[in-house]
């Protein structure tokens, strides 16, 4: 918390670019926002207001600058956000030929490794299936994966044997990458549960053939150390009625986490993709009032998109509902959720956690 922060209270940080014609640039990062399916909640000539969840972008444009206001609940979603945001601004401003040059009112701070950067140790290696495996950490802060936030960053050394060299934060927000043999692979993975008593944590992941966690695995030794940032982003969705959520196997720690987490009095559907041979059940408890079904392997990743369309929504009831998944299932399901159930954008979350076809999203 910042000093003259009030608990519950949002972080905020406002950053700035001089960008040759602000007022084509704002245009062009609206129309690229807006097909990454993030909704403007409101919207004018030179200014426009995102919202999604606890976190906020605010984009406005001046003559000469373009103008970002974030929000995010922790240090580590402001991180997320001020990197996100610069990364945009630096792919605007090369268009045109030039550097950079990103100015924050506070929190970008010195050159050096993101505050929300963590080593990670590994320990040991369970496997659930034939394609996911449980993977277990030794790390320094463990209480800083405790909370609601539960998604994170992971930095893979793309040569093992070598001492792992890890990104820096510059005070643009914008962070660099090292290269060559010491270049690193990012993939985004969910704490599947934190173990306060010995300092470790544990990952859930579905191995695919080829894929840099996959290959990692598989030549993995006790002590090989990985690099995370985060975690950041929520998970439950709002409180409701009536909740409809699901996913595939990617989003399978994510799903487990909010049956076992929910309220007792929670109440709807939960649709699950789990592995073939999966040796235990994903979750260890669930509401009695939510209803799970389970699909299996590759069958069920083909019949989960109708699987929750046939969940039977009760009227005149208020609804929330939550997806993660592949990236057109993912479309599928935000039309369905926002057209035929009329949830609104406060009421409804849908996102790609990989897309089909494309290198470096199927681990």
């Amino acid at each position: 918390m910042t000093d003259g922060q009030v608990a519950g209270e949002p972080l905020r940080a406002v950053g700035r670019a001089r960008i040759d014609d602000p007022k084509t640039a704002f245009s062009k990062l609206n129309t690229h926002i807006l097909e990454h399916g993030v909704e403007a909640h409101a919207q004018s000539d030179s200014r426009i207001e995102y919202r999604f969840g606890e976190q906020a972008i605010i984009l406005s444009h001046d003559p000469a600058r373009l103008i970002v206001e974030l929000e995010g609940p922790s240090e580590g979603a402001m991180v997320f956000l001020r990197q996100a945001a610069a990364e945009h601004f630096a792919e605007l401003v090369a268009e045109t030929g030039a550097d950079l040059i990103m100015e924050w009112d506070e929190g970008a701070g010195e050159r050096g490794l993101p505050p929300n950067f963590q080593e990670i140790r590994f320990q040991s290696l369970q496997r659930l299936a034939p394609d996911m495996a449980r993977l277990t950490f030794e790390v320094d802060d463990i209480d800083a994966l405790q909370g609601r936030e539960i998604h994170f960053r992971v930095f893979i050394p793309t040569s093992p044997h070598r001492e792992p060299v890890w990104p820096v934060l510059e005070p643009s927000g914008l962070l660099s990458m090292p290269d060559g043999e010491d270049e690193l692979e990012i993939r985004y993975y969910t704490v599947r549960a934190v173990n306060t008593d010995n300092g470790t944590f544990d990952m859930d992941i579905v191995l695919h053939g080829e894929g840099a966690m996959t290959r990692w695995v598989d030549q993995v030794k006790p002590g090989a150390r990985l690099g995370i940032m985060g975690p950041a982003g929520g998970f439950l969705p709002p409180a409701a009625d009536f909740m409809l959520i699901g996913g595939d196997m990617t989003a399978l720690p994510a799903l487990s986490r909010m049956l076992e987490e929910m309220p007792d009095d929670s109440r709807g559907r939960a649709v699950l993709c789990i592995p073939e041979g999966l040796s235990e059940k994903p979750y260890s408890r669930a509401p009695d009032g939510m209803t799970v079904d389970v699909l299996e392997g590759v069958q069920g990743q083909r019949e989960l998109e109708a699987r929750i369309k046939s969940v039977a929504v009760p009227k005149d009831a208020k609804i929330s509902a939550w997806f993660a998944g592949e990236f057109d299932q993912a479309q599928a399901m935000r039309k369905y959720f926002k057209g035929t159930l009329g949830l609104k954008k406060d009421g409804q979350l849908s996102t790609a956690y990989w897309r089909r076809g494309v290198a470096g999203n199927e681990d």
